[in-house]
């Protein structure tokens, strides 16, 4: 019990006053947007990159850690793909999107600054490997499938553009490389830009909570509740499930990985989902209800999560 009253009371407090303050208008959708980009742009960044630089390499690519996540996303992917579509129709695009949905955790706004206040900086080197990792390899095979319905003949090689050029301008894909070769150039980094990154960084955990609740207060839930309640379920339930299967049946990981691993898994879905979804002028409407419903759910899942392997 006090594991949720020290940890994840206040992350969801902050959530919640985000949402509340999203549902009064109090703040409107301009100030949402500048508060996204702040968050986004300017907070995040540098912290990440002061954290990467600090961690060796060979943390950031464990290749156990990898075959863990991974092999239980991939197979929550194909659930949601395959299941998805024989259950509710659709084409490869919305196949996409509904696996996207069952795997990708929100990980930057929110599972970063968690597992760092639950476990402590050792849990910072896991968590960016699953930010650039979900959006090289879930969000990648996402974007093939729907440029493969998009542009027939055409599409393979349109959508490792649109790939790449994705990759290119992420200011959280960018600064965890620079981070990355910065150390291991084996350079001190200077005591003022360490400074600097973490004084930003105090920002980035509060803005980034409160811009998701904020962000949240516009979602419905009035279409598609089976398949909406399917989509959270796949992502908040059986994603860490499974993870927690293959990181202590099958890769045999250290425990706090495991734990970090289930608690990035327990995680609702991100709001980059929508977003890829409103890029391609998709029907947003079962996605925006199913990262709600996952957020409100995972309220339960990440406490369990803490509550049962410690923190």
């Amino acid at each position: 019990m006090q594991i949720l009253i020290d940890v994840c009371l206040p992350f969801f407090a902050v959530i919640l006053t985000g949402w509340i303050v999203g549902r009064r208008r109090f703040i409107d959708a301009g100030g949402l947007a500048g508060l996204n980009r702040f968050t986004y742009w300017v907070a995040l960044p540098p912290f990440l990159f002061v954290k990467v630089a600090e961690i060796p390499l060979d943390r950031l690519l464990d290749p156990k850690l990898i075959g863990a996540y991974y092999g239980a996303g991939l197979i929550v992917y194909a659930i949601a793909v395959v299941g998805g579509r024989r259950l509710f129709g659709g084409g490869p695009a919305l196949s996409g999107i509904r696996g996207l949905g069952a795997t990708f955790s929100n990980v930057g706004y929110m599972g970063l600054p968690l597992v760092i206040f639950a476990f402590g900086p050792e849990a910072a080197a896991p968590a960016m490997t699953i930010i650039v990792l979900d959006h090289v390899l879930m969000m990648g095979l996402t974007v093939l499938l729907i440029e493969s319905e998009r542009a027939a003949g055409g599409g393979l090689k349109r959508a490792l553009i649109k790939i790449a050029r994705g990759l290119a301008f992420n200011p959280l894909i960018l600064t965890i490389v620079a981070g990355a070769l910065y150390g291991v150039s084996g350079l001190p980094l200077p005591k003022p830009v360490a400074a600097y990154g973490n004084l930003v960084g105090l920002a980035a955990a509060p803005c980034a909570l409160f811009a998701l609740g904020a962000n949240l207060a516009g979602c419905s839930l009035t279409r598609g509740m089976i398949e909406v309640s399917g989509l959270a379920l796949l992502k908040i339930v059986v994603h860490p499930l499974l993870v927690l299967g293959m990181a202590t049946i099958v890769f045999a990981l250290d425990p706090l990985l495991v734990r970090i691993l289930v608690l990035e898994a327990s995680l609702p879905i991100a709001v980059s989902v929508f977003v890829l979804a409103d890029q391609y002028r998709m029907d947003t409407s079962r996605i925006s209800a199913a990262i709600l419903v996952s957020t409100l759910g995972s309220v339960a899942t990440v406490s369990l999560a803490l509550t049962l392997l410690g923190s």
